[in-house]
C-alpha cells in the first residue's frame, strides 16, 4: 500500500495498545481513523515477515465486509521498517457509548437494542465464514451510538484476528459491556433488576450459548430442541424487544408477556398524568409572568406609556428562550445548565487544548476570553467535519452554533457542548 495515501491529520488518543489519528483518505478525499497498535506491547517487536502475510490476507477479507452495524475496514498493513501494524477504518458517525454513557446510563430499551445489534453482527459473521469468530472490539471506546441510542455499530478489533487479546467467551464481553453501561457494577446481575435485559443476562451467564440461540431467546423466539442451550434456565419472564423505534425485523413480532404489557401500561398512564400536570403548571407559571408584565405601573415619558424595568427584564429574559444568546450573557447562559440552546457571535480563534483532546471555537466579545462561552468539540468522537483544519475557516465570521450548555472541568468554563458539524452555521451578513 503506498505511504502517501493516508494524511495524518491529528492524534485522537494513546494508550498501552496504540495510537489512533484522524487522517484524510487521498484516494476519496473523506476523513479516516487510522490506527497503529502494538501487537506485543509497548516497546516489542512488531510483525514478523510470515505474520505480515496473515495479517495482509486478514485485512483483504475485512476489506469485503459490509454490514450496517460494522464500521467498514478501508485498508490496513504494517510499517515495512518497524512492522508495527496499522489499520484503517470509515470515520465515526456517532457517539462512542464511552462518551455517551459519561452524560447518562443506557436505557433497558437501549440496552436491549445494543444486544440485539451485537449478536445480529455475530451471527452474520458465523454466515460469511462458517465458524464462530470473536473478532468484534466491545470497549465502550469503540461502540458508536447514533440515532438517539436506537442503532449502534460496532468495529473489528484487529487484535483479536490475530489471536493476541484473549478475554471472557464471546458473550462475556458483551455481557461485561451492557453491565458497564447500564450501572450494573456486580459480576452477576443482582437478583433485584427486573426487565428483559437483566433476564437475559442472567440466562446467558448460566451457560455457553451461540451468538444465534442468545440473539433468540432475546427476541423472545423459540430456540430448537436440538440445540445445547434448550436444556438452559430459561426466565420466567419472556424476553422480549420493546424498543419505541424498533427495527423492521422486530416490528412485526407480537409481545408475548402480558405481565410486561400490564406494567408497561401503568407505566404510560404515568406518564400522561405527568405530562398533564406538567402543561397545567407550564399553564399557571405562564399566566403569572404576564399578569405581572400587565400590573406592572408604566412609567410616562412625552406622553407616551413606557414599559416599566420588570417588564423589560422579563421581555429580554423570555426572548433569549426563543433566540440566540451572545458569549457575553454568560449569568443567564448559566441559568440554562443541561439545556440546549442557540449562540451567535463572530468568531475570534477556532484552536486545540495543550492536550489536543479538545477543540474550541472562541468569540469576540468585551471581557477575558477564559469567562466567555466558548463551542467545545472533543476531537475523541472523531466526527466528519469537525478537525481543526476544516473549521479554521471559522475564524472572523459570524456563527450561531446549538448546543448544551455543560460546565468545563476543572477550568470551570461555560461551554456549549458540539458534536457534530450539524451544530454549527455561519449567519456572515445576517
Amino acid at each position: 500500500m503506498p505511504q502517501t495515501r493516508f494524511q495524518i491529520e491529528e492524534i485522537l488518543s494513546q494508550d498501552v495498545h496504540g495510537a489512533l489519528f484522524l487522517a484524510i483518505d487521498g484516494e476519496s478525499g473523506d476523513e479516516v481513523l487510522l490506527q497503529r497498535f502494538f501487537p506485543f506491547g509497548v516497546g516489542e517487536r512488531g510483525l514478523d515477515a510470515e505474520e505480515r502475510v496473515s495479517y495482509d490476507h486478514a485485512i483483504e477479507q475485512m476489506k469485503h465486509l459490509s454490514h450496517p452495524k460494522l464500521r467498514s475496514v478501508i485498508d490496513g498493513g504494517s510499517d515495512p521498517v518497524d512492522g508495527i501494524p496499522f489499520m484503517v477504518t470509515e470515520s465515526r458517525r456517532g457517539m462512542s457509548l464511552q462518551r455517551y454513557v459519561s452524560r447518562r446510563l443506557i436505557s433497558e430499551t437501549e440496552g436491549v437494542t445494543m444486544a440485539d445489534h451485537a449478536l445480529e453482527l455475530m451471527e452474520w459473521f458465523e454466515q460469511q465464514f462458517g465458524r464462530d469468530v470473536d473478532w468484534l472490539s466491545l470497549h465502550p471506546a469503540d461502540v458508536e451510538v447514533l440515532e438517539e441510542g436506537c442503532l449502534f455499530r460496532f468495529r473489528i478489533d484487529p487484535m483479536k484476528w490475530l489471536g493476541l487479546r484473549q478475554g471472557p467467551s464471546l458473550l462475556g464481553d458483551l455481557a461485561n459491556l451492557l453491565e458497564s453501561s447500564r450501572g450494573w457494577t456486580e459480576q452477576m446481575v443482582a437478583a433485584s433488576e427486573m426487565g428483559p435485559l437483566a433476564d437475559w443476562l442472567r440466562a446467558v451467564k448460566s451457560r455457553e450459548w451461540s451468538a444465534r440461540d442468545a440473539l433468540r431467546l432475546l427476541r423472545g423466539e423459540e430456540i430448537p430442541v436440538s440445540s445445547p442451550a434448550a436444556s438452559a434456565a430459561i426466565p420466567k419472564m419472556a424476553l422480549v424487544k420493546y424498543a419505541s423505534h424498533p427495527s423492521p425485523a422486530m416490528a412485526s413480532r407480537p409481545i408475548q408477556a402480558k405481565s410486561s404489557m400490564l406494567r408497561y401500561g401503568w407505566l404510560s398512564l404515568v406518564l400522561v398524568l405527568l405530562s398533564v400536570g406538567g402543561g397545567i403548571w407550564w399553564y399557571k407559571t405562564k399566566k403569572t409572568s404576564e399578569d405581572r408584565v400587565v400590573h406592572s405601573a408604566p412609567s410616562k415619558k412625552k406622553g407616551k406609556e413606557q414599559p416599566s424595568p420588570e417588564a423589560e427584564v422579563l421581555k429580554s429574559k423570555e426572548a433569549n428562550l426563543e433566540g440566540d444568546y451572545v458569549p457575553q450573557e454568560s449569568r443567564e447562559i448559566r441559568k440554562r445548565m443541561g439545556q440546549e440552546i442557540s449562540l451567535m457571535e463572530k468568531v475570534s480563534a477556532v484552536s486545540l487544548s495543550s492536550s489536543g483532546k479538545s477543540l474550541y471555537i472562541e468569540f469576540s466579545g468585551g471581557g477575558q476570553a477564559d469567562s466567555r462561552v466558548r463551542g467545545r468539540y472533543l476531537t475523541e468522537l472523531g466526527m466528519k467535519g469537525m478537525s481543526l483544519k476544516e473549521l479554521a475557516h471559522l475564524k472572523g465570521k459570524k456563527v450561531r452554533i446549538r448546543g448544551k450548555v455543560t460546565e468545563e472541568r476543572p477550568t470551570g468554563r461555560l461551554i456549549i457542548d458540539l458534536t457534530s458539524s450539524s451544530q454549527i452555521s455561519v449567519v456572515e451578513g445576517r
